[in-house]
């Protein structure tokens, strides 16, 4: 049993919504993670999808991409995107899935989850930081509400974790932000005991490994690995 990390795939199997507008590189984008995933995933790995999932803007128009995703190899944990709009309550989308007789896919919200002996996931979706954003305003009150959600994941991490056990952080936004400096939700990182955040959204192209106070941060967005998940932990020792 191991861990992988992609996120960002945009998938749109119920719109109209090509990537290649976005430039080459996401040219028959689909295609490519199938063939990817199904060759490097195996039926008993955990793969964690940090947001972006799905371009639709009602729940029922992304169950087409849901049904995608729980049909490609592993277990799936999924975390909300700025863009995943059609995110409703844990409720309602597990109705859906009952329904769609889908087993392969777990939402996050604002509580640990073990993945695997030994290994917990645990943070939220973050958000752009007041200091890099157009509107400050109301970027101070989404980014203060989302600094609490992670905080209540890493207590409930905190409160289940044993000696020994793995945590890893996780975030749709970047919490180092553009300039990769310390902010409030990196220190919040560093307090929770996590040696690893995992995130997604950023589609420049650069290194996808920053480290800050003895915490690495990964990028994981589809196109910067050229939609191929990326392996995190083997089972027995993380490989970042």
């Amino acid at each position: 049993m191991r861990l992988f990390a992609l996120s960002d795939p945009h998938l749109s199997f119920s719109s109209d919504k090509p990537m290649d507008v976005f430039g080459p590189g996401w040219h028959d984008h689909v295609n490519r993670l199938t063939a990817n995933w199904t060759k490097a995933v195996a039926a008993d790995d955990v793969v964690l999808i940090a947001g972006d999932i799905s371009w639709a803007t009602k729940l029922e128009d992304a169950v087409a991409d849901l049904r995608y995703l729980a049909n490609l190899p592993g277990q799936k944990i999924l975390l909300r995107g700025n863009h995943d709009y059609w995110w409703s309550t844990v409720a309602k989308m597990e109705k859906v899935l009952a329904k769609e007789k889908i087993e392969s896919l777990t939402f996050m919200r604002y509580k640990a989850l073990q993945v695997m002996p030994r290994v917990f996931l645990a943070g939220s979706r973050g958000w752009e930081l007041p200091t890099e954003s157009q509107d400050p305003e109301e970027a101070e009150s989404l980014y203060r509400r989302e600094l609490l959600r992670f905080e209540l994941a890493f207590s409930d991490a905190k409160a289940r974790m044993q000696e020994g056990d793995l945590l890893i952080a996780v975030s749709h936004y970047p919490p180092l932000g553009k300039t990769k400096v310390k902010t409030p939700l990196s220190d919040l990182i560093k307090e929770s005991g996590a040696t690893l955040c995992l995130h997604g959204h950023v589609h420049t192209e650069g290194p996808l490994i920053h480290e800050l106070d003895g915490v690495q941060y990964v990028n994981t967005a589809s196109d910067q690995l050229q939609f191929t998940p990326l392996l995190i932990f083997d089972g027995e020792t993380l490989r970042i």
